[in-house]
């Protein structure tokens, strides 16, 4: 029998490894499309901004937040992953009884 627990640690990284350690195949390939995803425009469009506009200092309060928003797809995608993760298994040991 498989660990919510497991699943939903393994979840916190937003690329839906939780969902192929309980055999959620079609879950996983949904997060792993979107974490990827996700995690890619974080990373480019952090560097491309924070390059950009922020290199030298002068960015103002809400430029700096403009900046580090697109981490936040990935954050709540790992967040959403994690939650469902723990609800995911006990549905499927109540159907097999």
């Amino acid at each position: 029998m498989r660990s919510t627990t497991v699943a939903a640690a393994m979840n916190v990284v937003p690329i839906g490894l939780g969902y192929l350690y309980i055999k959620e195949y079609s879950r996983f390939a949904l997060a792993f499309f979107g974490g990827a995803t996700g995690l890619f425009t974080a990373v480019v469009l952090t560097g491309l901004l924070s390059l950009g506009s922020c290199f030298m200092g002068s960015c103002s309060t809400a430029e700096r937040l403009l900046v580090w928003l697109p981490v936040a797809i990935p954050a709540i995608l790992s967040l959403i992953t994690v939650i469902d993760a723990c609800k995911r298994r006990p549905k499927a040991r109540k159907r097999r009884r």
